[in-house]
């Protein structure tokens, strides 16, 4: 009887050996799985993110300091990366070994540095290898803005007019190219601002003080759209001292078959050219040399235009403009035999010494 309590004692004492070194193992064995998920690569960035939601945490890499400058006043630097590490979406970016660039909404916040411990192995299965941050340093700032914007535009940060110091360079529209040899042809303007602690406020006005619509794409505003109107009723507010471009069209047609007055027309088309342009001498040299003289006698119509179409205005600022400009001169031959000529042009008008000056004319393609 004794030796089956002895045996049993036995069995029982083993069973709960087994059971604490199992207890054991398990333990064990789900500490080192905890820290081979802990280090993998994503999880730990994604624990360091979380933790620097933590203002203490943060000010263990980051000296807190009151921003002042003429876009932002008093703002704590601590205070705004807490916030942004809260609100924003936080991603990460590998940019060297063991180096992560630390990002919000693709705005760099700093830089993460990682270091490695020895290799260690779970049951000679696992293995992994231990890391710890080295060190992490931020930016100056969180929000790095750049704009493109239309040069007869006013560009508000924070209600702050963008100066000279902020434009990094202008560009031409490649459409007007050929026109830039021309005081106040309007470009594009780069313009730039860096290091805002808070997201910025971004108000652009055209030269009518109106706020301008335009596109963001990650940290970049783009106002460079050239707004494009029907009609001249639309576009007539943008276009000063009430001139329409229809009768200088009109001008234009009687000139090329000498029908205007004043040395074969040429006087009375002046006003309305800029010398130095390619436009103004080849007005000029028409009205000099003999092909004028060899256009057909004949009179006007008692309807000389008709067919006519004035769109597709484009204010590129309320100093220069577009039109699209189609009409049908009609005329009747010394023979009695009618004739036609139609006009389907772009003209181009710059606003220079008190007036519009027509400066190109490009054949509109069908």
């Amino acid at each position: 009887m004794k030796r089956v309590f002895v045996y049993k004692n036995s069995i029982i004492t083993f069973a709960l050996i087994l059971l604490i070194i199992g207890a054991i193992f398990l333990h064990h064995l789900y500490n080192s799985l905890s820290d081979f998920e802990k280090n993998d690569i994503d999880n730990y960035i994604t624990n360091v993110t979380i933790n620097l939601k933590n203002k203490e945490y943060l000010n263990s890499y980051m000296n807190d300091e009151i921003i002042n400058n003429k876009f932002e006043k008093d703002i704590s630097k601590l205070d705004a990366f807490v916030k942004v590490f809260k609100d924003g979406n936080i991603t990460y970016l590998k940019v060297d070994n063991n180096v992560y660039e630390l990002l919000s909404d693709n705005n760099k916040l700093g830089t993460l540095t990682l270091k490695e411990d020895k290799e260690e192995s779970i049951l000679g299965l696992l293995n992994y290898t231990p890391i710890e941050v080295a060190n992490i340093t931020f930016n100056d700032g969180i929000y790095d803005v750049k704009i493109k914007a239309n040069s007869a535009y006013k560009v508000y940060v924070n209600d702050v007019l963008l100066t000279d110091e902020n434009i990094v360079d202008k560009v031409h529209y490649s459409e007007l190219e050929s026109l830039y040899d021309n005081e106040n042809i309007p470009q594009i303007i780069n313009y730039e601002v860096n290091n805002l602690l808070k997201k910025p406020t971004i108000n652009i006005y055209n030269s009518l003080g109106e706020l301008v619509t335009y596109q963001k794409s990650n940290n970049i505003i783009d106002a460079t759209k050239i707004n494009a109107y029907d009609s001249y009723d639309e576009a007539k507010k943008y276009i000063k001292d009430d001139f329409n471009p229809l009768e200088i069209a009109k001008n234009w047609s009687l000139y090329l078959t000498a029908d205007l007055n004043g040395r074969n027309g040429f006087y009375t088309l002046k006003p309305y050219l800029l010398k130095g342009t390619d436009l103004y001498t080849r007005a000029y040299n028409w009205s000099i040399y003999y092909d004028i003289n060899f256009t057909s006698p004949h009179t006007l119509s008692d309807n000389p235009f008709t067919d006519v179409e004035m769109n597709n205005f484009k204010m590129y600022s309320n100093d220069f403009f577009t039109v699209d400009i189609k009409l049908t001169k009609n005329m009747i031959l010394s023979n009695g035999v009618k004739k036609t000529d139609t006009l389907n042009e772009t003209f181009y008008f710059l606003y220079k010494y008190g007036h519009y000056k027509m400066i190109d004319m490009r054949t509109i393609e069908e």
